[in-house]
C-alpha cells in the first residue's frame, strides 16, 4: 500500500514538473549558471566586462595594464561582425598565461567553443 502511494506520488510530481514551462527555481539560478538565458556572445561580452571592471579595480600596474589592454582589444574583435580567430585566439593564450582565475577560464572555455561553431 506504501510503496504504491509513493509510486504515485512521484508520478503526480514528474507530471506536474514536465508540464511546467518556466524552472521551478529561476529565481536562485546556480552559482556560475546565471547567465545561462543569454546566448553564448552575450556571455561572453559579459565576462570580459566583468573582467575588465575587476582589473580597472586593482592597483596599477604593468601587468594590469596589460591584462586591460588585452581585454579591451579582445572586445573590440569580438564586437566585430567578423571577428578574426588567430587574434581572438591569441589574446585569449596571453590571457590563459597572465591571469589564473575562474572566470578567466570560463571565459577561454566559452570563447573556443563560439570559434568552433563560427
Amino acid at each position: 500500500m506504501l510503496p504504491s502511494f509513493i509510486l504515485n506520488r512521484m508520478d503526480s510530481i514528474v507530471t506536474s514538473l514536465e508540464n511546467m514551462e518556466d524552472p521551478l527555481l529561476k529565481q536562485f539560478p546556480l552559482p556560475g549558471c546565471s547567465m545561462r538565458d543569454m546566448s553564448p556572445k552575450e556571455e561572453i561580452h559579459s565576462i570580459i566586462a566583468r573582467m575588465l571592471e575587476v582589473e580597472t579595480r586593482k592597483e596599477e600596474g604593468m601587468e594590469t595594464r596589460k591584462i586591460t589592454e588585452a581585454l579591451k582589444a579582445l572586445q573590440g574583435e569580438f564586437s566585430k561582425v567578423r571577428p578574426s580567430s588567430i587574434i581572438l585566439e591569441s589574446l585569449l593564450l596571453f590571457l590563459k598565461k597572465t591571469k589564473k582565475k575562474p572566470l578567466c577560464s570560463k571565459l577561454i572555455l566559452l570563447m573556443k567553443d563560439y570559434l568552433l561553431n563560427i
